[in-house]
């Protein structure tokens, strides 16, 4: 899937928020390079042990492309964080 509906984008948003509320080793973040942009790789075993933010299936297996180029990282994040 490569485009969510605004309902799903807004489903998500509570739903990262609730969780990063209610769980607190939840971060309200994603994996992000230097530059704050989404890195959409998977995370190094070592990285990805220690990480404790919002992840795709993309972050976690390299068979894998969810949630897709098109997700909306930064404004899923954003939202959520308010």
């Amino acid at each position: 899937m490569y485009y969510l509906t605004p309902q799903q984008y807004d489903s998500l948003i509570k739903l990262t928020a609730a969780l990063s509320t209610v769980l607190p080793n939840i971060k309200c973040a994603f994996p992000a390079d230097d530059a704050g942009k989404p890195l959409t790789d998977k995370l190094p075993d070592d990285q990805l042990a220690a990480y404790q933010g919002v992840l795709g299936y993309y972050h976690i297996q390299k068979n894998k492309v969810d949630p897709g180029p098109a997700f909306q990282w930064e404004y899923v994040i954003n939202e959520a964080r308010k």
